[in-house]
């Protein structure tokens, strides 16, 4: 059992280190240490999130199974269509975005001024890319049914719901009344039926 909990402090520190980076206190700290190369915060951030994120996979896929049980059912006529709608939803998101993102456009070209996406994907739902994560990791889950996965699930799940909270925040400063009539128009995660 020690390894679970080896796996739960992994995704807390995943979790912290992801949202402490992308604190505005936090870029306002490292900006003067970077000086003029402070552009490549967000791609220094893509990277500490990209190991971060490999090494707690790693060890949750590392961990023998103690495996739950799914009902065929689940299993075909959930887990996947929404897996493949997940992966349709980030996809587009990834497509659309990627660059801005992950900080490689610095690489290309100068960041532009942020614009607040409201059409695509974005007219249906707020946060189409946590959305799909969540649509994905539910549907890996009700595909291999491991005690690991579920722990990943619900850290993930919670962490997500946090990181909107505080990303609405962060919209809501720099876009004002336009991302308010925004929010009251379309749903945070899901589409309303």
């Amino acid at each position: 059992m020690m390894e679970y909990g080896i796996l739960v402090l992994g995704w807390l520190i995943f979790c912290a280190l992801h949202t402490v980076l992308a604190a505005e206190k936090s870029k306002q700290f490292f900006a003067p240490i970077l000086g003029s190369h402070f552009k490549y915060y967000r791609l220094l951030y893509s990277v500490v999130a990209v190991i971060t994120l490999s090494a707690v996979l790693i060890w949750q896929f590392s961990i023998p199974g103690l495996y739950l049980t799914v009902l065929p059912f689940f299993r075909y006529f959930i887990s996947i269509p929404f897996m493949i709608l997940a992966l349709v939803l980030m996809g587009i998101c990834i497509r659309k975005y990627f660059y801005k993102l992950s900080g490689v456009e610095v690489l290309f070209q100068p960041a532009g001024a942020p614009v607040l996406e409201t059409g695509g994907v974005h007219r249906f739902v707020r946060h189409p890319l946590y959305a799909g994560t969540l649509l994905l990791i539910w549907s890996i889950l009700l595909w291999f049914p491991s005690l690991a996965n579920l722990i990943a699930c619900v850290m993930i799940t919670v962490y997500v719901r946090i990181g909107i909270s505080i990303e609405e925040r962060k919209l809501m400063l720099q876009f004002g009344s336009q991302y308010e009539e925004y929010k009251k128009m379309t749903p945070m995660l899901f589409p309303s039926l």
